[in-house]
């Protein structure tokens, strides 16, 4: 279960980088207390495999791997304390920015969008019910 990214009240800032066994296969650690704002950059053999490298005194380690469909859309697997498990797929806009899409039990459903100085690294915007940095889309025009 990913840590708020856009937070106020962000402290630490863990740093995303490619993993040696599957470029497509970014690592998440990290823990509870860890409200930092992970930054990503861009790996020379691929950049869409960041992994997430978090501060000291993190102690969970969800594992992520990259889905069949969409090398750069990673599915989320978690440890076994970690009841959210968060599936993310690519945007049509930027294949680099994947969109969070929780499960059921997880309330927040954060929505990551390219930064303009690196494509490669997503911004975290939550949705309301993400008690960080929230979005409202508002839909004009139905029939």
């Amino acid at each position: 279960s990913p840590v708020h990214v856009s937070n106020p009240t962000d402290t630490a800032t863990p740093v995303y980088t490619a993993t040696p066994t599957h470029p497509n296969s970014p690592v998440h650690v990290s823990n509870t207390n860890d409200t930092a704002t992970p930054v990503y950059t861009a790996t020379p053999t691929d950049p869409n495999s960041p992994v997430h490298v978090s501060n000291p005194t993190d102690t969970a380690t969800p594992v992520y791997t990259a889905t069949p469909t969409d090398p750069n859309s990673p599915v989320h697997v978690s440890n076994p304390t970690d009841t959210a498990t968060p599936v993310y797929t690519a945007t049509l806009t930027d294949p680099n920015s994947p969109v969070h899409v929780s499960n059921p039990i997880n309330t927040a459903t954060p929505v990551y969008t390219a930064t303009p100085t690196d494509p490669n690294s997503p911004v975290h915007v939550s949705n309301p019910a993400d008690h960080a940095t929230s979005v409202n889309v508002v839909f004009k025009g139905w029939t």
